[in-house]
């Protein structure tokens, strides 16, 4: 009797300590693939008076970049990319577009979309 008891009680400490692995195992999934979005830093430039920010972005398990482009007081974003080879190929095409002088007031003048989302529709 007395051995049948201690027996039982061992298997459910075994599969009290298995489902609070499994429970652990879980949460972290679930925090990795369901928590909110994480964005970092990963790299920062200026060509005059324009920033250049690239961002990582990492939501439900995803990595993704942004870039973003600050002149005259106001941020606007430049794109978006899912590698990071194609996010610095955004930003070296953006240096060497401010590097020869192009402003990004001209570059909302071309991308009528852009600018009626960040308000500066003519």
């Amino acid at each position: 009797m007395l051995g049948h008891l201690a027996g039982s009680m061992i298997g459910s400490a075994v599969r009290g300590a298995a489902f609070g692995a499994g429970a652990s195992a879980g949460a972290r999934f679930t925090a990795q693939h369901t928590g909110p979005a994480v964005t970092t830093p990963v790299w920062q430039g200026s060509v005059g008076d324009t920033s250049l920010v690239l961002m990582s972005t990492r939501y439900h398990g995803q990595q993704s970049y942004a870039l973003h482009v600050i002149a005259d007081g106001q941020t606007h974003q430049a794109g978006a990319w899912w590698t990071y080879p194609e996010a610095l190929a955004a930003v070296q095409s953006w240096t060497g577009y401010l590097q020869n002088g192009g402003t990004v007031a001209a570059w909302l003048q071309r991308s009528p979309q852009l600018a009626q989302v960040t308000g500066r529709a003519r």
